[in-house]
């Protein structure tokens, strides 16, 4: 979590720049839908000054003549002025630091900005990272021309169940109720209502459902865990997850009535929901586990009971989780360029992770542009990454771009793009849980499936774990 203050951080972003490097002008080229061999042709154009690699963007520092001759092969996204390597720093975005509060960062680089800031300042911001020159902060998948693979007909069957306006009507359901966590147990806590809902969903599709508590100061909301059984590897489990908590501007107990947060998380909670719907009749020979958090809001406190508080590690039972994906904010897109973020750590298990689901994007997300960041913050996969679980983040690429994220208007019909874009994150995700948790073959599909063997034991291991104590 971020540890500073709003006025801190506004006068070292404000500070006059003192810097011992030389100054050059800096020049966003976007790169957006570059193959590969066009990057890295422009990154050899760069031989005085530097370039950084943003996923969108190519960020070059560099004297007039460098720019001269990239400007005839790549369009000018921005223009930056003059800097030099040892003022730009990457801050997270989000949980305690809002968007407003960076000012026209030089680049969204996932969930951090690339800023501007004087080093000596920066020294006072525990998590300001110094950026190298000629290095990627984030990247574009880019397949190599004819990569794109036939898709497996068994996992295109699960994909193709995927609906996504089933998805926002769910959507919808849940941004109609005030879900704060600090309404739990106000009498009528749109949170509670949102709770109810969710365990009737999961049971509706035969799952057994667990609610543990959360404790958010005062309050005591709940997480909603359900468990679909695997068949011979039913004692490893892969994790679907999203916090289906909201909160306004203020983020306080004063603006329970006021938290509609449809894309921010009705989009992810809905989600698991589809993904729950997706997979109840569709048999996988690993585990299932659905987690709708509380507190994320506040903290990722949901998540990290989960992960933590109760048990999971100490039981033993952390090892068993061989994979969790986490939805937050999923539905919106600015424009007809429907990229997603696929977000984990740096470690050779991350990165197989992602780049596994990159490749899934663009064999069963046709028209999905995915983007890999390693540097992770600020959501329900830090536990877990923490943990040391395969884990990873899938969020449209545009968030930062959301002007009604946190705020009271953050309601359905303001989600852009809604179906398109999440329709393609559904897609993406069903493929790679099918993969993950190894589906079975299409053939034995059937709404009335019912596991068998050890499914049972693990079904009551999954619950205990996941909270019922």
């Amino acid at each position: 979590m971020i540890r500073r203050t709003t006025a801190l951080l506004a006068l070292l972003l404000a500070s006059p720049l003192v810097t011992a490097g030389e100054r050059l002008p800096a020049v966003s080229y976007d790169t957006r839908g570059a193959s590969a061999a066009s990057l890295e042709a422009l990154k050899r154009q760069v031989d005085a000054g530097f370039w950084l690699e943003t996923g969108d963007a190519l960020v070059v520092v560099a004297p007039p003549a460098v720019h001269a001759r990239i400007g005839r092969r790549a369009k000018v996204d921005r223009e930056h002025g003059l800097l030099s390597g040892d003022e730009l720093f990457l801050l997270p975005m989000g949980c305690e630091v809002e968007r407003h509060t960076i000012p026209n960062p030089i680049a969204v680089v996932g969930r951090h900005a690339l800023v501007r800031m004087p080093p000596m300042l920066a020294r006072q911001i525990a998590d300001a990272r110094a950026v190298q020159p000629d290095s990627v902060l984030a990247r574009e998948h880019r397949p190599a021309p004819g990569a794109k693979r036939a898709p497996d007909p068994v996992i295109q069957s699960v994909v193709d169940r995927v609906d996504p306006a089933r998805w926002f009507a769910d959507l919808e359901t849940l941004a109609g109720w005030n879900r704060s966590s600090y309404g739990s147990g106000t009498g009528g806590g749109g949170i509670d209502l949102a709770r109810d809902w969710l365990v009737a969903q999961f049971e509706a599709l035969g799952m057994s459902t667990t609610t543990p508590q959360v404790a958010v100061g005062a309050s005591r909301p709940n997480n909603v865990i359900a468990v679909r059984p695997g068949t011979d590897l039913a004692g490893e489990w892969v994790l679907v997850g999203a916090h289906y908590d909201s909160r306004n501007p203020t983020n306080s107990s004063a603006g329970v009535a006021n938290t509609p947060g449809a894309e921010d998380n009705a989009s992810g909670c809905a989600g698991v929901v589809e993904m729950a719907t997706v997979f109840a009749a569709v048999p996988t020979r690993r585990t299932l586990v659905f987690a709708c958090y509380a507190g994320e809001e506040q903290g990722l406190l949901g998540s990290i009971a989960q992960a933590q508080a109760q048990a999971l590690a100490a039981s033993g039972d952390l090892s068993r989780i061989k994979l969790a994906v986490i939805m937050d904010m999923i539905g919106y897109s600015g424009d007809q360029d429907f990229d997603v973020l696929l977000e984990s750590s740096g470690t050779p298990t991350q990165l197989a992770v992602l780049e596994q689901f990159a490749a899934l994007a663009t064999d069963y997300a046709p028209g999905t542009r995915a983007v890999i960041d390693t540097n992770p913050c600020c959501s329900d996969h830090m536990p877990w990454i923490n943990g040391g679980i395969p884990a990873l983040l899938t969020i449209e690429n545009d968030w930062s771009q959301y002007v009604h994220y946190h705020q009271t208007s953050d309601l359905p019909q303001n989600i852009t793009n809604a179906q398109a874009m999440g329709g393609r994150i559904l897609r993406l995700n069903a493929a790679g849980i099918a993969v993950r948790a190894e589906v079975l073959a299409a053939a034995q599909f059937s709404d009335g499936f019912e596991p068998q063997g050890a499914a049972g034991d693990a079904t009551t291991a999954a619950a205990q774990a996941a909270g019922d104590r």
